[in-house]
């Protein structure tokens, strides 16, 4: 050996215990922040496991309502099913608005099934669900009259909605039945149908 080792070799010669309890410290402090460092790691996955179970257990406490839930949705959506139009019955969906014509007194001068690409050229509906079905009508009647065929097509059992309408004066002669001036409303009635 040289002679730089020999006090080196001396002191732990010398003391023995010392050194190895220095040996031992250092080696538990190695220990030590190693699982202070997997501890950190451990309680993190923990608390995520936490909130997944925590999770779990509400939607396993909130499953007992789906039943309910599910009756409730089948029950809207019949609803809304018996509100909509059939695209391939012409007939119906005609003789609904012919309906409200004797049920508010007005005459129904135009009825046509118009394509919805006339209407919408610019836009990018997406396909879904529904779908719609658009009529260009015009009627004349009093005001009385085509107010009431309004309030019967809007508030009716089937989905509409009125995209444009233009209401003008009629050139008629006063007789002497029907004092009143006859309007013309011409209306683009969109309605709700499944696809």
């Amino acid at each position: 050996m040289s002679a730089k080792n020999k006090p080196q070799l001396s002191f732990f010669k010398t003391r023995p215990v010392l050194v190895y309890s220095l040996i031992l410290t250092m080696v538990f402090a190695g220990l030590g922040v190693f699982r202070s460092m997997h501890v950190t790691n451990v309680s993190a996955e923990v608390a995520t496991q936490d909130a997944e179970g925590a999770r779990l257990r509400e939607n396993v406490r909130d499953s007992a309502k789906l039943p309910g839930q599910l009756e409730e949705l089948t029950n809207v959506n019949a609803a809304i099913r018996s509100r909509l139009v059939d695209p391939n019955d012409l007939a119906g969906n005609q003789q609904y608005c012919y309906k409200f014509e004797t049920e508010s007194g007005v005459r129904l001068v135009d009825l046509r099934r118009i394509s919805n690409n006339q209407i919408s050229a610019g836009t990018n509906a997406k396909p879904g669900i529904y779908s719609s079905l658009t009529y260009a009508m015009s009627v004349q009647g009093t005001y009385e009259q085509v107010l009431a065929y309004l309030r019967k097509l809007e508030s009716g059992p089937r989905f509409c909605r009125i995209l444009d309408g233009n209401l003008v004066l009629q050139n008629n002669q006063n007789s002497n039945d029907n004092p009143r001036p006859l309007l013309m409303l011409s209306l683009t009635v969109e309605f709700l149908a499944m696809q």
